[in-house]
């Protein structure tokens, strides 16, 4: 948009005195992550006319972590400044860029696996027959859960702790109940092994962070 006649510009917006306007803004969508938000903004600012390069940084009215221009109600939490760029077009006239990052809607990545175990064991016997040196397998299923999470501490604490992910993918039957001199293992089942969050500067964890889980299906008896 050219600003060749940049009063009359200003004045189709309407802008109130030392105030922005939104001029367009572009959502944009990831498959997994942090979803964007870029917002060109239009503002008339007299008393920046004197000092820019001071007043634009101290006076701007955003900083990290801020909500954009026109985010409020229920979407205080949907997105948050990351980056302000401002620009002197003419005189108190001024063009700023607002970089955003946060949800456009809830999204929540699953990735199942499982992975072999392997035990080494002097002896072993399984149901009737009492085995030498074996080496014995059996299978280990998991889940990783990526998902935002909004208005809640990260729950790192849980970490080592039995919790059962949502959904929870199919286990095999047990293989080791049955056998002589068993292995315990607690805590057993469902285990969050992992918890790592990403913040975005300038919001406090406990309002919006990036949560990946992992959990792991620990059995009960091993040999």
């Amino acid at each position: 948009m050219p600003f060749s006649q940049t009063a009359d510009v200003f004045a189709q917006f309407d802008i109130p005195l030392n105030s922005w306007v939104i001029l367009d803004e572009k959502p944009v969508q990831t498959p997994t992550g942090w979803d964007e938000l870029t917002q060109r903004l239009l503002g008339y600012f007299p008393t920046w006319a004197a000092n820019p390069a001071s007043l634009m940084i101290n006076d701007s009215g955003y900083s990290q972590g801020d909500n954009p221009l026109g985010m409020s109600g229920s979407d205080i939490l949907d997105f948050f400044v990351t980056s302000l760029e401002i620009n002197c077009i003419d005189g108190p006239f001024f063009e700023g860029t607002l970089s955003c990052k946060g949800r456009i809607s809830n999204k929540v990545k699953l990735r199942r696996f499982a992975t072999e175990v392997t035990h080494t064991v002097d002896e072993v016997q399984i149901g009737a027959n009492l085995f030498g040196r074996t080496e014995v397998t059996d299978g280990a299923p998991g889940i990783e859960i990526t998902q935002f999470v909004f208005g809640s501490d990260p729950n790192t604490n849980l970490v080592g702790t039995a919790q059962t992910p949502s959904p929870a993918p199919a286990i095999p039957s047990a293989l080791w109940a049955s056998i002589a001199d068993p292995t315990y293992h607690y805590p057993n089942g469902w285990v969050l092994v992992s918890a790592d969050t990403d913040e975005l500067a300038g919001v406090s964890a406990n309002i919006a962070h990036l949560s990946i889980q992992r959990y792991e299906y620990r059995w009960a008896w091993t040999p």
